[in-house]
């Protein structure tokens, strides 16, 4: 699944979510599941894959140090 294909792209692997009722209830009701049930199993790995993309956005901006030139007009 996920974990095999970050591997084969070198990519990290952020998570994976367990399958539930919960989630189609909640997509279909178009409220996340992060916010009708924030204890859940599958809000918590919400919650982690979406720390885990922060993280790697922040490294790769330090990594990338792109600067922006200015004119003067």
């Amino acid at each position: 699944g996920a974990r095999l294909a970050a591997e084969q792209l070198e990519v990290p692997f952020l998570g994976d979510i367990p399958l539930s009722l919960d989630i189609c209830e909640a997509s279909d009701a178009g409220t996340p599941v992060v916010s009708l049930k924030p204890d859940s199993a599958q809000a918590q790995s919400f919650m982690r894959i979406a720390e885990g993309l922060a993280a790697q956005v922040s490294i790769a901006s330090l990594r990338q140090r792109t600067t922006i030139p200015l004119r003067a007009v």
